[in-house]
């Protein structure tokens, strides 16, 4: 338990060093954009994946194409924008983001910017979370994971993937 907490903290000690060395960067609108698209993905995995006011982030106009399956007072719904799939699930009057899938060659605006990144920057940025495969590498807190995926030192694919209660 202590050696995680250890690691935790260098984790929050690095971010906190890149973040005062984007501040001395001339272009640091582009840290603050990507600072912001942070706040918005660390909401979503601390929020136990329950997005504010039912809205899924990061895509804000209507999906390309909706599935439903209703179980009960249940409705799962599978979204597609563009080839980014947002798989949600709606009971009780409580939507829960069950899983997010953005590849590189359908990424949202808001998160165009970490898909910049290098494998080095995302890293620096980020630590290197668990590796899980070839290229892939988990982070996760909680019910809630995050699951980026490079090819030759690029991010192609990142996956949210949410448990609950």
């Amino acid at each position: 338990m202590f050696t995680r907490t250890k690691a935790s903290q260098l984790r929050r000690l690095r971010a906190c060093t890149v973040l005062v060395l984007f501040a001395l960067l001339p272009n640091f609108a582009f840290a603050r954009s990507t600072d912001q698209q942070v706040k918005e993905a660390y909401e979503l995995v601390s929020s136990g994946c329950v997005p504010v006011n039912n809205e899924v982030p990061f895509f804000k106009g209507p999906p390309d194409s909706v599935s439903r399956t209703v179980d009960g007072d249940s409705v799962q719904e599978k979204r597609l924008y563009n080839k980014s799939e947002v798989v949600t699930l709606s009971s009780y009057g409580k939507l829960v983001i069950e899983q997010l899938t953005v590849p590189a060659d359908s990424v949202p605006d808001e998160l165009k910017s970490f898909f910049m990144l290098s494998l080095f920057e995302f890293f620096s940025r980020f630590g290197v979370g668990e590796r899980r495969n070839r290229g892939e590498y988990f982070y996760g807190e909680g019910l809630a994971g995050l699951v980026a995926r490079f090819e030759q030192k690029r991010l192609v694919e990142l996956k949210w993937t949410c448990d609950y209660d």
